[in-house]
């Protein structure tokens, strides 16, 4: 597993980031969607820092697929339900948003 992380980890600075998570995912033919991995990357971030370490990537990959995605869509049933806005929980979500999401992209 540590070899996995390590050939994900593109930028080498030993965490992964939400697009380096998504390029594995498609490597090994996954078929958890962009929203579903997003879901689960904020769940299994427990620093909460928008990446992923080697030891939160592990507790990710030692779910069964059928485990992974069933909690992914029922992070994303439980963020819809949210019924006011709240920002710990926007913030939580767009934290592992691709740098290229940036404040002028979305702007346009």
């Amino acid at each position: 597993m540590t070899n996995m992380f390590r050939d994900a980890d593109i930028n080498k600075d030993g965490f992964l980031s939400f697009d380096e998570l998504y390029n594995l995912f498609s490597k090994i033919d996954s078929n958890v969607s962009q929203d579903e991995l997003m879901a689960l990357m904020s769940e299994i971030d427990e620093n909460e820092d928008g990446r992923l370490d080697i030891n939160e990537f592990v507790a990710l990959m030692s779910m069964d697929p059928e485990s992974m995605q069933k909690d992914a869509q029922n992070v994303l049933i439980r963020m819809k339900r949210v019924k006011q806005v709240n920002p710990q929980l926007i913030a939580r979500q767009f934290k592992g948003v691709p740098s290229h999401f940036t404040k002028s992209f979305l702007q346009r």
